[in-house]
């Protein structure tokens, strides 16, 4: 009995991200590792990228920080479920500045971000494990 229930309660959760659209809905992506290109170093840094229905972009750290606030000017793409492979990208306002967001989902998910910053262009490889909705 114990068993079925557990399993019961790992479908329902394993269904949370099934058919659901980037565009309209809000996401909560799981990121285990960041690697930064620039320094060639990976972290094993546990964080949120979150989308808002294709409307604006948040990166929270571990601490609930707020790495980056971005607001998507142009989305390239469609992505009508996450469960499965595709890929979208998001040209996005940092502050003024521009970047570019390449979300993809293949044999794993990565976020590809390179946005443009006061000093160097900020350059990060999210690798996630978890999307779930809010």
């Amino acid at each position: 009995m114990k068993n079925l229930i557990l399993f019961l309660i790992l479908a329902v959760c394993s269904l949370q991200a099934r058919a659901q659209n980037i565009s309209t809905t809000n996401l909560n992506w799981g990121s285990v590792s960041t690697f930064v290109p620039t320094t060639a170093t990976t972290t094993g840094e546990v964080t949120q990228f979150i989308t808002y229905s294709g409307d604006s972009i948040r990166w929270v750290g571990a601490d609930q920080t707020i790495k980056y606030r971005l607001k998507v000017l142009e989305t390239n793409g469609t992505w009508s479920d996450v469960s499965q492979a595709g890929t979208i990208i998001y040209e996005v306002d940092n502050n003024g500045k521009r970047g570019v967001i390449t979300m993809t989902r293949s044999s794993d998910i990565k976020v590809r971000m390179m946005l443009t910053t006061d000093a160097d262009p900020a350059v990060y490889e999210l690798t996630i494990n978890s999307i779930k909705t809010f």
